[in-house]
């Protein structure tokens, strides 16, 4: 496949991720962790930083990147290093695993950000 075919592909199929992944946050059905405020999709401007969705929680605002394949995701903290949120969404992934990824990630950076609090 082309380069470029590969790239436009590519960005088809992390939008494709990324919608999947507010669907499955936003759901009604499902038991939010107590923390949880809500999430909402990044500005232009955070965009250009690397930035996919905002997550309100307790305790402020954490930064989200979504990636559809973990070799995304090592691409992406070469870059931008390992301080943000990274969630992969990859194709198969059901509602529930995105939904177990978005709160055990989210809640890993609160737990981070608590401790440098102390």
């Amino acid at each position: 496949m082309a380069k470029k075919t590969r790239g436009f592909v590519n960005q088809v199929r992390g939008g494709t991720n990324e919608l999947r992944f507010f669907q499955a946050i936003q759901a009604p059905s499902w038991n939010k962790p107590s923390w949880y405020r809500s999430v909402r999709r990044a500005t232009k401007d955070e965009d250009s930083r690397g930035i996919d969705a905002i997550a309100q929680t307790d305790i402020g605002s954490i930064e989200i990147q979504i990636k559809s394949s973990f070799s995304g995701l090592a691409e992406h903290q070469k870059r931008h290093g390992n301080d943000q949120v990274i969630i992969v969404v990859s194709d198969h992934l059901g509602i529930c695993e995105i939904q177990r990824r978005f709160a055990r990630e989210v809640s890993r950076k609160r737990h981070a950000v608590l401790q440098q609090r102390r």
